[in-house]
């Protein structure tokens, strides 16, 4: 009876971590009936259990192994089940591994250990998911070659399978001393070897690949600067020009008492089509936030969206790098989002400066809500290797301004709030 409510009772806490995984980690959004049905699984597991029918169970208990697949399938239906595969494979080969060296350190019922040690791995899964940890655990999936991954699997079942041999030699009574210090040695050895030192290998490829990745957006983000240094340059002249309109218009007024009346007229043609040419989008008091504006709505226009800006930017705001990075992932994720969209759409800038602080606000207009947890939502491009840093980019350049980032989800539309503090610029990176 007791190993009937143990399997239920682990087959429970590996949907569990299933379901946390797909959740918090994959950000994928759970159909709720499903879940409903899931529970209904379980509990018909259970009542099999507490009426011991035994044979009916275990051919119950093998069907639910299947079922369990296809139904977090039906929970999460974008999901990659070779995935989901491959983190029940590696909890079970972890299971396996720690309930093997337990049963060495406490010769007891097996079934007592598997419980304990399934219950710890849940805990401490779910810790990873719902804290800032679930970040790195993305990172570490999105930037971590495949072969990696087969490679650290292979390790854990060689180890489990080798701890389970040494195990199996071990009773209930304590044999020669000596003999258990070299069984519990060997597999401690194992545990290490084959868990902790994959998972370093797999932070510092990350690390690496994030490194490199993040060198060369920066790069991308300096020449961007650059060049809306210029197109705020080119925006300044422009200004210029209308100042000097008014000498222009005297010498037209020249002409017209010279009799050159048609002259004149087509000068001040030209001039009034130059002028409304160069004048410009946007007012912001930042020409480099005016350059940068006008340059995504050039873009956004290909998708009949207008870019609509709203307060006023001082002397004070951030650096021409850090605002690129700011605006120019807000408006380009604003934009993307735009594109999924038919007709007329509105993306809206708010900028107010007080008591050196800076309160931005970009709204827009978005296909449906997505999963926000982290300060990040999941990049819905197909090669996620490459892309999907704008966000972290993003928070790291807010941290500086020791700042905060609100993203909000809602039904038909999405919004970052960003506040950033300007007096004292942090030197965090």
């Amino acid at each position: 009876m007791i190993s009937l409510y143990t399997m239920v009772y682990n087959s429970l806490l590996q949907f569990t971590c299933l379901f946390l995984f797909g959740y918090f980690v994959l950000n994928k959004k759970p159909v709720k009936r499903w879940i409903w049905v899931s529970a209904g699984v379980f509990t018909g597991l259970t009542i099999l259990a507490f009426i011991g029918n035994t044979e009916l169970f275990w051919t119950f208990y093998w069907v639910l192994v299947v079922l369990l697949f296809w139904l977090l399938k039906r929970i999460f239906k974008d999901m990659r089940m070779s995935t989901v595969l491959y983190i029940y494979v590696v909890l079970w080969l972890v299971n396996l591994l720690l309930s093997a060296f337990g049963a060495l350190i406490v010769p007891c019922s097996y079934s007592l250990i598997d419980c304990i040690v399934n219950t710890a791995i849940t805990v401490m899964f779910a810790v990873v998911c719902v804290t800032p940890l679930r970040n790195k655990v993305q990172q570490i999936i999105e930037l971590t070659p495949k072969y990696v991954f087969l490679i650290s699997a292979t390790m854990l079942l060689f180890a489990a399978a080798t701890s389970g041999l040494i195990t199996s030699f071990v009773g209930t009574d304590f044999p020669e001393a000596w003999t258990r210090f070299i069984q519990i040695a060997i597999s401690a050895l194992l545990l290490i070897i084959c868990t902790v030192i994959p998972v370093i290998f797999m932070i510092s490829i990350s690390n690496s690949r994030l490194k490199a990745q993040t060198e060369e957006y920066e790069n991308q983000i300096q020449i961007q600067a650059d060049y809306y240094k210029e197109l705020a340059k080119a925006n300044y002249e422009t200004r210029r020009f209308r100042h000097d309109f008014k000498n222009m218009h005297i010498a037209i007024q020249q002409l017209l008492l010279e009799g050159k009346s048609e002259e004149a007229l087509e000068q001040l043609r030209l001039q009034d089509q130059i002028i409304q040419r160069n004048v410009p989008r946007f007012d912001t008091g930042n020409s480099f936030a005016d350059a940068l504006l006008s340059h995504k709505q050039t873009k956004a226009e290909q998708t009949g969206t207008q870019i609509c800006f709203k307060g006023a930017l001082s002397a004070d705001t951030p650096e021409p790098t850090d605002l690129c990075v700011i605006l120019g992932n807000t408006l380009d994720n604003a934009i993307e989002a735009c594109e999924k969209l038919p007709g007329e759409k509105e993306i809206t800038v708010n900028a107010v400066c007080n008591s050196g602080f800076l309160f931005l606000t970009v709204c827009n207009p978005a296909p449906g809500p997505v999963a926000v947890r982290g300060g990040t939502v999941a990049t819905t491009k197909d090669n996620k290797t490459l892309h999907g840093f704008g966000l972290y980019s993003l928070n790291a350049v807010v941290r500086k301004y020791d700042g905060t980032v609100k993203l909000i989800s809602e039904k038909d539309s999405f919004t970052a709030e960003i506040e950033l503090c300007l007096m004292k610029p942090s030197k965090k990176k």
